[in-house]
């Protein structure tokens, strides 16, 4: 069972899409884990994550503090563990695999810079920071290559075109 810790500051509820909810969230994290053959076991087990969407001025602090850039961006991932240890159990039987921190200004921007819709950028960003929590990087072009393949896949099952398709 994948259970999602969600929230939304309250400056920005009013400009969210209305479809992004905690069940929506939910459903492209457990699409997103289940496309991950080393991952999908997960699903299995009690998994736990944590999405809070947010201002630049938050998401700025964090990267200023984590990546020393003192600059906002679209989507921060803090994976609970990393690659090399284990997962992080926060009791017996349930897995934290670690929190995303999602610029609801900066979806806005570039949805609208891109022609897509708040929605279809936001998942594809949700997407993309799951797969961080999962250890996926893209740092070299082949990782890039890599990431991009399941994220373009799993954005296909989910409904959308491919991410890296602009219109």
């Amino acid at each position: 069972m994948l259970t999602v810790d969600f929230s939304l500051d309250d400056a920005i509820k009013s400009c969210v899409d209305p479809q992004y909810t905690s069940s929506t969230v939910l459903s492209i994290m457990r699409t997103t884990i289940a496309a991950c053959p080393e991952w999908a076991h997960l699903l299995n087990h009690c998994v736990s994550v944590s999405v809070h969407t947010t201002v630049p001025s938050i998401v700025r602090q964090y990267n200023r503090r984590y990546r020393n850039k003192d600059t906002s961006t679209n989507i921060m991932s803090f994976p609970a563990a990393l690659p090399d240890q284990p997962l992080v159990y926060v009791d017996e039987s349930t897995v934290f695999l670690g929190d995303l921190l999602v610029c609801q200004p900066t979806v806005s921007h570039e949805a609208q810079v891109q022609h897509k819709t708040w929605m279809q950028h936001a998942t594809h960003l949700l997407v993309h920071g799951t797969l961080h929590l999962l250890h996926y990087d893209h740092i070299t072009d082949q990782d890039a290559a890599v990431m991009e393949a399941i994220e373009t896949r799993i954005m296909h099952d989910l409904g959308w075109p491919c991410p890296y398709t602009i219109p």
